[in-house]
């Protein structure tokens, strides 16, 4: 694992090379300070998403048991670990809310959880959050966290409010055929026009 230094020019250097996994690095988080680093593996378990809390002394990892662990930073204890729950085998993403009350999970399953996150080192489901199409690779709270992303591998932003958990506004980038009307084009098969239409292509009359 290696740590760069990017400036405004664009220039960049490595600053530092990191070792210690004996397999495929999956995931890396910052503290909010910058201070702490953690990276996660797929030796033996697949780490497939890290958060850590505002303060920087908890850390979630997930992995593809349908787990999500909560660790102390300081002496890299466990306090608990949850599993179930419509958790999916594969969460891509986690966060926690600025004031580290609430934790959002992103899965291959489509949807978005909000859980709590409780001070006796334990989480209940809030409520789930479901409009994504695609897997949910990445979720962000907004500052003072009413709003609450999550973006997934369908190109699709959706814009969450926390308190009516209905979206706020779903954004979506165009793909390489978007719009374009296949209806009446010679020589393709079903397989090429279905390749087509799941990069923005549509048949009509």
């Amino acid at each position: 694992m290696r740590l760069w230094q990017v400036d405004r020019e664009g220039d960049e250097a490595c600053l530092q090379t990191l070792h210690g996994h004996a397999s495929f690095v999956w995931s890396v988080a910052f503290s909010l300070d910058g201070s702490v680093l953690a990276s996660g593996d797929n030796d033996g378990e697949i780490i497939g998403a890290l958060a850590f809390s505002p303060d920087g002394t908890k850390l979630t990892s997930s992995n593809n048991n349908e787990e999500v662990s909560l660790w102390e930073v300081s002496n890299g204890r466990c306090l608990t670990t949850s599993s179930g729950r419509g958790l999916a085998n594969w969460i891509r993403a986690m966060a926690f809310s600025r004031d580290g009350t609430m934790l959002a999970i992103g899965s291959n399953n489509h949807t978005l959880k909000l859980w709590q996150a409780e001070e006796a080192s334990s989480t209940r489901t809030l409520r789930t959050f479901a409009r994504h199409d695609g897997q949910v690779w990445c979720v962000a709270f907004s500052p003072d966290d009413p709003l609450l992303a999550s973006g997934d591998d369908d190109g699709t932003l959706v814009i969450w409010d926390i308190q009516t958990e209905a979206p706020h506004q779903v954004l979506r980038s165009d793909r390489p055929y978007e719009r374009m009307n296949i209806r009446g084009a010679k020589g393709l098969t079903e397989a090429q026009k279905s390749a087509l239409k799941a990069l923005g292509a549509f048949e009509e009359a």
